[in-house]
């Protein structure tokens, strides 16, 4: 996972920030993200490209465009992962949210681990890997 592009956003609201002489420390910092979380990374990663490639590429895929997404980040699921998703196992996760915690301004993560065409039954067992496993890790 490289998020590069919200480390360029970051840096470029933090001179923004500074520009209008407010307090950079005292905001809040959110980020939303899409993510697959799964037993095994395979098992992640499968229904990755199942569902969440799958809706990425309905909607960005054609001719409407999106401002943080190249038509090049959409070649691959694996691609387009490294910059805006959070797949894996739950140790996976932790690690990844880990990561963005240390390479730029996070308070808040909201996550989405609902997409289109999932089986309510999946969407479920994911966010009991959440709840039981990722979320304890930062309490």
């Amino acid at each position: 996972m490289h998020n590069e592009g919200v480390e360029k956003r970051t840096r470029k609201l933090k001179d923004m920030v500074t520009e209008m002489d407010a307090n950079w420390d005292e905001m809040p910092h959110p980020l939303m993200r899409d993510g697959v979380i799964a037993e095994t990374h395979e098992e992640a990663v499968e229904l990755g490209k199942e569902y969440l490639y799958q809706s990425y590429l309905d909607e960005y895929g054609g001719s409407f465009e999106h401002p943080y997404i190249s038509q090049e980040d959409l070649q691959t699921f694996e691609k387009l992962a490294e910059d805006h998703f959070l797949v894996g196992t739950p140790n996976e996760i932790i690690e990844q949210i880990k990561d963005m915690k240390s390479r730029f301004a996070l308070d808040h993560l909201a996550v989405r681990f609902h997409h289109s065409g999932m089986p309510s039954e999946t969407v479920c067992n994911q966010l009991e890997l959440v709840g039981e496993e990722v979320i304890p890790a930062f309490n």
